[in-house]
């Protein structure tokens, strides 16, 4: 079996973006894990670089993640 190939679309989700997105939101890897729908030890392989995640739907809960992340940081540096 081969393995699938990250969405052109949706760029890849490596290891250090993974991490910093779940840090981000102060979340556990128990926490994120169970919020994306996944186990604890998918986290743990995609933060340690050893597997990216395969489902397309959690890479793009990943980049809904990173979005709405970005765009708070982005409003609480306008409010400063």
């Amino acid at each position: 079996m081969t393995a699938l190939a990250p969405c052109p679309i949706l760029g890849t989700m490596d290891a250090d973006r993974i991490r910093a997105i779940r840090h981000c939101y102060g979340l556990s890897q128990e926490r994120f894990a169970f919020l994306l729908g996944v186990s604890r030890n998918s986290v743990i392989r995609w933060e340690s670089g050893v597997a990216p995640p395969h489902s397309l739907s959690v890479r793009r809960q990943l980049m809904r993640l990173e979005s709405r992340a970005a765009s708070a940081s982005k409003l609480a540096a306008a409010g400063e």
